[in-house]
């Protein structure tokens, strides 16, 4: 059994694999010592029996803490996942290290859940919904095509509220399709963040799956991943674990050595 974790740039999210893809355990939490230590601690009363640990991190600063506290509870020092466990075909990010771990975990998953034949060629296009929400591309051979990075849907959302006198809204209860025209605020407001999500994520994917189409030719598949992803604003498949399991590839493909 292998315990993974995922640093993002808000929350932490933390899971244990066996023998399959889905976790059997999994917490997503604040960036806090004390909140990793509590939700190891849980852990190990269960009496899992974790052979290794994993993880990757886009936030730097809460490696430390996270190795300092796994290391603690477990008595494992944790492995960082890194570009170099990933034997890509080709990466178009400039400079190469530049491009989030996240992106690429993300797709490495999709490719890994669906096999493919050198001749049934795709891309697996991700979109995740996080702090940032961000858009990626690789092909089924591992070439990183790139993406696009945009605001996310709290982060865009909280900003506006800081500098105005508008009121806040659970951007959780936004689920379904909003009118355009609205005669109350807090309608309207989710009516902008439903439109200003959708719309520019829609439209982003619009354009990808064509320049992937006429550069490659290559067929997309597109999946949603991220902590918004459970909104199930857009038309596409949720895999909330993307990233983690991602790094269960990794494990099972034995490329950590």
């Amino acid at each position: 059994m292998i315990l993974v974790s995922d640093i993002g740039n808000s929350r932490i999210k933390i899971a244990l694999f066996d023998n399959s893809i889905n976790p059997i355990f999994f917490e997503s939490i604040e960036h806090d010592e004390s909140l990793i230590l509590k939700c190891l601690n849980n852990i190990l009363e269960k009496n899992y029996n974790i052979e290794n640990i994993y993880y990757a991190g886009v936030n730097k600063s809460l490696n430390g803490i996270f190795e300092k506290t796994s290391k603690l509870i477990f008595n494992i020092a944790p492995y960082e996942i890194t570009l170099k466990n990933f034997n890509l075909k080709e990466n178009y990010a400039n400079p190469k290290e530049a491009v989030g771990i996240d992106m690429i975990l993300a797709g490495y998953a999709v490719i890994n859940i669906n096999p493919h034949k050198k001749e049934n060629k795709y891309t697996a296009v991700t979109v995740s919904l996080g702090t940032a929400t961000t858009i990626s591309a690789m092909t089924s051979e591992l070439e990183f095509l790139g993406g696009t990075i945009m605001t996310g849907l709290s982060t865009s959302f909280n900003a506006m509220v800081e500098k105005t006198s508008l009121p806040t809204i659970n951007l959780e209860n936004i689920t379904t399709k909003r009118n355009a025209l609205n005669t109350e605020t807090i309608n309207a407001l989710e009516a902008g963040v439903y439109y200003q999500t959708v719309g520019g994520i829609t439209l982003a994917l619009e354009n990808i799956v064509i320049e992937i189409k006429e550069k490659y030719c290559l067929d997309s598949l597109i999946y949603i991943t991220g902590g918004h992803g459970n909104n199930n604003l857009l038309p596409h498949k949720i895999m909330p674990y993307l990233v983690l399991q991602g790094i269960y590839f990794i494990h099972k493909n034995n490329a950590t050595t």
